[in-house]
């Protein structure tokens, strides 16, 4: 059993920030991240005050250079996505096959704003809406995505236990690295 773990690199893309620097600054200065709903499309849009990644999805999608041939991307495996590559890039690993390497994606809404907007079209037809849509809401359905766009093959899991979801994983990743089954995991 591995006696210690340490935390080699950090990724976060947040309402504050979209990298690490950024994050830093905005809770330094008392940034909030909370405010008027901008970019996500809700019927509580002017009513409900949101915490929402100030970047487009088209935004996203330029900044990892990821193409729509590739398939449909909902917008939390397009902040995976991003937050994995910026903690791999701080943590300085060139080749994810040197060691065996996992990934634990948190989260608590899968791909649910694809299935928004089939939903959306289907309500006022049940003839229309995209099907690929909705096959984006499993919350695994985005951990997949992280891990074959980082190219993770060793171990991939999905952790949706609400807000504690990111604490969750961070301890299953230690206690896989403590135990030996994984030399490192991007939590």
């Amino acid at each position: 059993m591995t006696e210690r773990v340490f935390v080699t690199g950090v990724g976060i893309i947040s309402a504050i920030g979209l990298n690490l620097k950024e994050t830093i600054a905005s809770l330094q200065g008392s940034k909030s991240g909370i405010g008027r709903m901008n970019l996500l499309d809700s019927i509580y849009k002017d009513e409900i005050p949101v915490a929402e990644v100030k970047a487009t999805n088209k935004e996203l999608t330029d900044l990892l250079e990821v193409t729509t041939d590739k398939g449909i991307f909902s917008r939390t495996a397009l902040l995976g996505i991003v937050a994995a590559k910026q903690a791999l890039a701080d943590s300085h690993i060139n080749d994810i096959k040197k060691y065996r390497t996992g990934l634990i994606s948190a989260t608590t809404v899968g791909g649910m704003d694809r299935s928004e907007k089939f939903y959306k079209k289907f309500q006022k037809d049940n003839s229309r809406g995209r099907l690929k849509d909705i096959i984006t809401h499993d919350c695994g359905e985005s951990t997949e995505r992280i891990a074959d766009s980082i190219g993770i093959r060793d171990y991939v899991s999905t952790i949706s236990t609400a807000c504690s979801s990111s604490a969750n994983s961070i301890l299953t990743g230690t206690r896989l690295i403590e135990n030996g089954i994984m030399d490192r995991v991007i939590a």
